[in-house]
């Protein structure tokens, strides 16, 4: 309807470039584009005509100009013819001598016509324009002066300080004349207020916030699809807060009451904030709320804390991790693609929950696996669907529990089609028994279909058989926005030189390309040889028998480990099992089961799991001859998840993790903590020979990983005492120079070596791990 077929009811068209050019459309008439420039040079020429007199006419008489000196009052005349020239050599030395404008301490004077006079009116200040100073630029704003000549300029600019260039005294100078001179050429009034009556005091408030941004739905529309979305219903109420110093200095509403209904907080989510521009290292932030309704008009009373103890056994985590559990139903599900059968759609399911069950744990930290012809079903049975390797999930069934992590596709299962490993259970099952018991909602995250599109491009580069990437493909540099995996491969060993020209031929030309980010998985056969991992879609690439290998954040050396890679089919796997590994599409990492008395492998690599995490992978062979990193150590296995349950149930659960949720002070400050710490890190790394191996550096890396830990675990941040002066003040409090005070750092990896920072004493890590493991027995007895 807003498209018309005659081309003289609309303007000569915008697709029209050449002048020379014809266009014709239906039936109208041929219009030569020439002939319509042509007109329009005309008219400017006509209109610049009228603006400036012809060659050889009498020019306009240029009026006097006056001096206003604005301390005294007093008024110089000095008279000034504006010829061409003058305004030419005006012009060039307008540039040169605007740094010598705010460099001088005297006040710049001010123009004003003498004939006429404008009114500006009682106090008007704001068509003052000033006028540039009579003194010569200092040498060194001019340039190419020596320092010694650009000293005693200097002091002569000291000494005529507080003096206009008539040698008036300006040290009573209005206050908008001296912001005029140290800011700007023009003087603003900043009295004429345009402002509405009582418009500091107006607006509508959400407990002791203002609101500053609506988003409006109609009613029949769905919110954003997560879990409370879901259960909540229209009893949902979003808001976000920036996380800045004077919005942190008001503590979050626990309980708001407005317009006779009254909301309870029940999650909190640190995400970015889109609302506020971002930089290359970092972005602003701000905590996402959720609120329950819990009265209002024709609206049945509800009590928060029964309502999520119908989903899971919130009761018996410690406060802060009932709050890191419940920001996990925050998480938004990803769109499916529309297909034959079924239109776009959110990817969240409900589906019984008998086909879901628990299996043993085999060492590999937060990854399940789902049968094959399950996924390709869930998923609505395309191409798409067919291809997917794995998927990031959020898993809830009351007579389950809570699960987070990824699920791996499986060829003949037996059993249920979804297999849940115990390290992905975050919370217990619900004690309290309703309807939903025999129901389970499964979510994919926005990010959680895998391979990744760049996994796709990049498995298309390595496979010779298959067709290349399009030219518009750009693989993800890992120098893009940080410097931590270069740097890391440098305190390895991997010459300055040969980073720098892997990074540029992979960039100018995609078949150099030898690296990509990759999810994580466990073996879904359980035959990969013990200490070994397995690239999807890389088996075809052959003379590969090692890796690089690491994730981001790596902060220290042992941080990137070289792996061996299996390439071709191990003793104890079957053929089918190895034919069906060596056809999935590229972008997984398989790790190994660890062997007998073996630490699980994702945890010696900057402390991974396979809870989602990427890991970059280098298989450059002139990369992997200069890297001088560690295999893979035995140790005891990783139990994180078993202290899952706090002593004893607190029915006050909710109150305490609204207290934790609402302290927008320590959120704000611990954000600004982690940004400090690792910026020290960096620093003290460029700054050392060693590098990563740095004794400080590696402090501070430790710091700041424990920093990104805060929110689940919380507890002091250990930090070497000779280092705290380093850090912001404000964020001291947060820091303990005590190993004992705080958690054994990351950095403690042999369970029979020795750390000693600074003055700090050495300490035995086995005994300490001897004495916290006793008083924890206790502690439970």
């Amino acid at each position: 309807k807003h498209l018309s077929s005659r081309a003289e009811a609309a303007a000569v068209p915008v697709a029209v470039r050449h002048p020379t050019a014809f266009f014709n459309w239906g039936n109208d008439k041929r219009w030569n584009v020439k002939r319509a420039d042509s007109k329009r040079k005309n008219a400017g020429a006509e209109h610049a005509s009228s603006a400036f007199p012809p060659a050889g006419a009498t020019p306009t008489p240029t009026p006097t100009h006056e001096v206003a000196e604005l301390s005294t009052g007093r008024r110089s005349t000095r008279k000034r013819q504006n010829t061409a020239s003058t305004e030419v050599d005006r012009a060039a030395g307008a540039k040169k001598m605007k740094t010598a404008e705010v460099a001088t301490a005297a006040p710049l004077p001010v123009v004003k016509p003498s004939s006429p006079k404008p009114s500006l009116g009682a106090g008007s200040k704001d068509h003052l324009v000033a006028q540039k100073p009579t003194q010569k630029p200092t040498p060194r704003q001019r340039g190419g002066r020596k320092a010694a000549a650009a000293k005693g300029s200097n002091k002569k600019s000291q000494g005529n300080a507080g003096k206009t260039p008539g040698g008036a005294n300006t040290t009573g100078m209005a206050p908008f004349a001296t912001a005029a001179a140290k800011s700007t050429r023009v003087a603003f009034d900043s009295g004429n207020d345009w402002r509405l009556p009582d418009c500091a005091v107006g607006g509508s408030h959400f407990g002791a916030r203002r609101i500053t941004k609506l988003r409006l739905a109609m009613p029949t529309q769905k919110s954003e699809d997560t879990i409370l979305s879901h259960v909540l219903g229209h009893r949902m109420v979003v808001t976000e807060v920036p996380l800045k110093k004077d919005e942190a200095s008001t503590g979050l509403d626990k309980v708001v009451s407005e317009s006779g209904c009254g909301y309870e907080l029940v999650s909190a989510k640190v995400k970015e904030d889109h609302d506020v521009p971002s930089f290359r290292f970092a972005s602003a932030r701000c905590v996402r709320l959720i609120y329950l309704q819990i009265t209002g008009d024709r609206l049945a009373d509800l009590s928060a804390r029964e309502e999520l103890e119908k989903l899971a056994d919130f009761a018996s985590l410690s406060p802060r991790k009932a709050v890191s559990r419940l920001e996990l139903l925050q998480s938004p599900a990803c769109m499916l693609p529309k297909t034959k059968h079924a239109e776009r759609r959110p990817a969240i399911f409900f589906i019984s929950a008998s086909d879901a069950c628990e299996i043993d744990e085999n060492g590999n930290d937060g990854c399940g696996f789902i049968s094959e012809e399950y996924l390709v079903d869930l998923l609505g049975g395309n191409k798409a669907a067919f291809n997917t390797l794995a998927i990031q999930v959020r898993f809830l069934a009351p007579r389950l529990g809570l699960f987070k992590g990824m699920l791996m596709r499986k060829r003949a299962m037996v059993g249920p089609p979804i297999q849940l490993s115990p390290t992905m259970k975050k919370a217990g099952p619900s004690i309290a028994r309703t309807e939903r018991d025999e129901t389970a909602c499964l979510l994919i995250t926005a990010a959680g279909r895998f391979p990744s599109k760049e996994s796709v491009f990049v498995g298309r580069l390595v496979d010779s058989k298959a067709d290349p990437p399009p030219p518009s493909f750009k693989p993800k540099a890992f120098d893009k926005k940080s410097d931590m995996i270069p740097r890391l491969l440098r305190t390895l060993g991997v010459r300055p030189e040969t980073l720098r020209n892997y990074i540029k031929n992979s960039s100018s030309k995609l078949a150099n390309l030898n690296h990509a980010y990759v999810v994580g998985v466990a073996d879904p056969t359980g035959s990969l040889p013990s200490g070994t991992i397995f690239v999807t879609g890389l088996g075809r690439a052959a003379g590969l028998k090692r890796i690089f290998i690491t994730r981001s954040p790596c902060v220290r050396a042992d941080d990137g480990r070289v792996a061996r890679l299996v390439s071709s089919k191990p003793a104890e796997m079957i053929q089918k099992d190895w034919d069906w590994l060596r056809r999935l599409p590229f972008g997984a990492v398989v790790f190994s089961n660890p062997g007998p008395g073996m630490r699980c492998i994702p945890s010696q690599i900057a402390r991974g799991d396979l809870d989602g995490d990427r890991y970059f992978i280098c298989w450059n062979s002139k990369v992997l001859n200069q890297v001088k990193a560690g295999s893979f150590v035995r140790g005891p296995l990783k139990q994180e998840e078993s202290k899952l349950h706090a002593p004893g149930r607190n029915e006050c659960w909710l109150e305490k993790a609204q207290e934790l949720m609402a302290d927008s002070i320590a959120t704000e400050e611990v954000g600004a903590l982690v940004g400090k710490l690792y910026t020290l890190a960096e620093k003290k790394a460029d700054g050392s020979a060693r590098l990563l191996r740095d004794r400080d550096a590696e402090a501070f890396g430790d710091a700041y990983v424990r920093a990104l830990e805060f929110a689940k675990h919380g507890g002091a941040i250990f930090l070497p005492a000779h280092l705290h002066g380093d850090v912001p003040s404000r964020l001291r409090k947060h820091l303990s120079s005590r190993a004992e005070a705080a958690a054994v750092p990351f950095a403690v990896r042999d369970p029979q070596s020795f750390f000693n920072w600074g003055n700090v004493k050495r300490w035995n890590v086995k005994r300490a791990d001897n004495k916290r493991k006793n008083a924890n027995l206790l502690l439970l007895q």
